[in-house]
């Protein structure tokens, strides 16, 4: 559209009319797209339940685009499960407020990864019923049951660790840390869920992070590092 053009009421009216089926294509085109998609992820459900893992990638739920532009998500890879064929899922993951914290300078390199070692553990050890653990080897229909035992190695493994590690937190901020490590809720939103007597939310958090450390450090500072 030329200056001319954009006096001419008629060819702004055109114009809008042609960004307006672009749109409408645009919409019907994905929809299309997206009906497709869902007649896989339903087939290959079908084949997962029965115990073929041949098309697992297919079977995980995805979000739509504008989702992705709008929230933080990194790419996720979770980990082959253990005792089955399965392999890998690549996805995407919500930045979780422990990653937030880091990439603000809130938290140091050793802090982080002594977060995401807390965090992993809980992961593993299928205590939460909200966190699917992807070590449970799942076999014929039915949903996962969470019980007092493991039902893994694995489970059983991560439970003693994460249950040892929580006992060098102190109690009174307990609650606070899990809140923000385990369940991304703010530090100020932690507090006043967990109802922390310290004013300063800050200084609980910090004060149970380095309660863990005690614990956690050294086992940060073993475990081999990766080659960049």
């Amino acid at each position: 559209m030329n200056d001319r053009d954009e006096l001419d009421p008629l060819a702004r009216i055109r114009a809008a009319r042609e960004r307006e089926q672009l749109r409408v294509r645009g919409i019907i085109n994905r929809d299309l797209m997206d009906r497709e998609t869902d007649q896989r992820r339903r087939a290959a459900r079908i084949e997962v339940a029965h115990g073929r893992f041949v098309n697992l990638q297919e079977s995980r739920d995805t979000l739509p685009e504008e989702q992705l532009a709008r929230d933080q998500f990194d790419p996720y890879e979770t980990e082959k499960v253990e005792g089955t064929v399965r392999e890998p899922i690549i996805t995407v993951r919500r930045v979780d407020r422990v990653t937030k914290l880091f990439r603000a300078g809130v938290l140091d390199i050793e802090e982080f990864a002594c977060c995401g070692w807390y965090r992993g553990q809980w992961e593993r050890s299928g205590l939460d019923p909200l966190v699917a653990s992807t070590f449970y080897p799942k076999f014929g229909d039915g949903p996962k049951t969470f019980g007092h035992l493991a039902k893994t190695a694995t489970e059983a493994e991560a439970r003693d660790e994460f249950r040892w590690s929580r006992r060098f937190v102190p109690d009174d901020v307990i609650s606070l840390f899990d809140q923000v490590v385990l369940h991304d809720f703010s530090v100020r939103e932690a507090s006043r869920l967990a109802k922390c007597r310290y004013t300063n939310g800050s200084a609980a958090f910090r004060r149970g992070l380095l309660g863990l450390m005690v614990y956690v450090a050294p086992i940060i500072r073993s475990m081999p590092q990766r080659r960049s």
